[in-house]
């Protein structure tokens, strides 16, 4: 049997064929292998795949228990806990009548509706639902006294205030461009303290909880600030997680979701067969991806909210990426657009024009989308030298008015080189929109790698490299290439 010495094999464009070095004793292997990766597949670093019926029990158990240590089983958990410590009260016998008489539920439910996963998020609902009660205990108490006076309510009275400002009240409540916890909390609490101390006024059956007006008022603003302070005191009890975090890590994630959604398009122009699944599922994949980032813009409003005393937090490095995270993901969905077009000999074409079937292009690209995920998640520094600028290797081969390089015209049935009737071809058209947003992304992704390091910094600095010095060695340009020095990396 003839041994291969995987070292000792030349580069996959010196070989030629994989067909060569792979002898046809071997048992098993499909021809279609020889040619393909096969399927991505992840693993457990820490233990193979269960083997019999005890290794699959327990590790369906690891997982189940691995689940509750996760961020919303740990939420969920401390949200529990702070409900129980809010209801006490209620239920311990010395002070179960004092908290029935001055509703304390108040309190408990205010606690459970500020309290939120992230830092920031409850510090903000701490201050609109703070604001919001402050300013509806206000507008609610002077209503009732200006219907009323100082006495115990008068019907006529009520319905002329009322029917004066409810046409205002509204009108606020529907166009007002505040805050919106702020806008519900003010208007809700201002009809709470007028409709109960109307109640309270004339109880049918009599109330057991007799008080209207500033008593009211004041009552509903205590529960209020109880339930709010607590919750942002819990916020701060371990597990905690801060909204910063959550936004470098949504980055992250956004990131691998559009290079698993770039592999999935380039696999969709390079296989012949699909069908409306497929392209359904890669439009829904891209609907999502731009709704995440979309939903991060929101999210990111609130980090404000989180202070913190080791500096302010780079509010304008973050808004850079996810700019270029959104271009991306609509460049990818005009890519889709396009490839869905495309004749099979198009689509060959225009997946060699763009180097989308050139293992080593796709590596550089799949290794930088993997460094900026990588980064952002873990947030450690990128290395000073990466493949980029990717664009350099995309521009790599001057292919002039030629669809594709002058050998490969004849076969793939194309034309040669670019004529005036090629110029009224509706896939022609396609193939230069989808060759212009394919350069897109790769410059993109560019952009995203320089932008991300301003965010995370660099590592591995070797001194001088990059810089010709006198006498030394400067390899040569590649012809065809917009920079003079493409070996200068990024």
């Amino acid at each position: 049997m003839t041994k291969i010495l995987v070292g000792a094999l030349p580069p996959i464009s010196v070989i030629g064929t994989v067909d060569a070095w792979v002898p046809d004793v071997i048992q098993g292997m499909q021809k279609e292998w020889r040619e393909d990766l096969g399927h991505a597949r992840t693993r457990d670093p820490d233990a193979l795949p269960p083997k019999n019926v005890f290794e699959w029990v327990m590790n369906a158990l690891y997982r189940g228990c691995s689940e509750l240590a996760q961020g919303n089983s740990l939420y969920a958990i401390k949200a529990g806990v702070l409900t129980i410590v809010l209801s006490i009260p209620g239920f311990t016998p010395s002070s179960a009548k004092f908290a029935w008489e001055n509703r304390l539920v108040w309190g408990t439910i205010m606690g459970q509706l500020t309290l939120v996963r992230f830092r920031g998020d409850t510090s903000a609902g701490l201050v609109a639902r703070l604001l919001g009660t402050l300013f509806g205990v206000f507008v609610g108490a002077a209503v009732w006294y200006m219907s009323t006076g100082l006495g115990r309510g008068n019907a006529y009275g009520l319905a002329a205030v009322c029917g004066a400002l409810f046409p205002f009240m509204m009108f606020g409540r529907l166009y007002w461009s505040g805050p919106p916890m702020t806008n519900i909390l003010f208007f809700v609490t201002a009809m709470l303290v007028l409709g109960y101390s109307w109640y309270n006024t004339h109880p049918i059956p009599p109330s057991t909880f007799p008080h209207w007006g500033v008593d009211l008022a004041i009552r509903r603003l205590v529960l209020v600030a109880v339930g709010v302070a607590a919750a942002f005191i819990f916020s701060f009890l371990p597990p905690t997680t801060t909204l910063r975090k959550y936004q470098r890590t949504a980055l992250a994630t956004a990131t691998g979701e559009l290079g698993a959604i770039y592999c999935s398009i380039v696999s969709f122009a390079n296989t012949g067969e699909h069908t409306d699944q497929d392209i359904q599922e890669i439009v829904q994949s891209l609907i999502a991806i731009r709704a995440k980032l979309k939903r991060s813009l929101v999210l990111k409003q609130n980090i404000i909210f989180e202070f913190s005393l080791r500096g302010r937090w780079p509010a304008e490095r973050y808004q850079k990426i996810l700019d270029i995270q959104l271009k991306i993901g609509y460049h990818l969905s005009y890519l889709m657009s396009v490839v869905v077009q495309f004749e099979p000999a198009w689509s060959r074409a225009f997946l060699r024009r763009c180097r989308f079937l050139d293992s080593e292009f796709q590596g550089e690209m799949l290794a930088v989308i993997s460094l900026i995920s990588t980064a952002l998640r873990s947030g450690a520094p990128i290395p000073q030298i990466t493949p980029c600028p990717l664009l350099d290797r995309f521009l790599r081969y001057n292919h002039g008015l030629n669809v594709v390089q002058e050998e490969e015209d004849g076969e793939l049935g194309l034309p040669k080189t670019t004529t005036a009737k090629l110029l009224e071809d509706e896939q022609y058209m396609y193939f230069c929109v989808g060759v212009s947003t394919a350069c897109s992304i790769v410059n993109d992704l560019d952009k995203l790698m320089v932008d991300t390091k301003e965010l995370v910094g660099e590592q591995y600095h070797i001194h001088g490299i990059g810089i010709v010095q006198k006498g030394g060695y400067e390899p040569p340009p590649v012809p065809g290439s917009m920079y003079p020095n493409p070996s200068k990396e990024v």
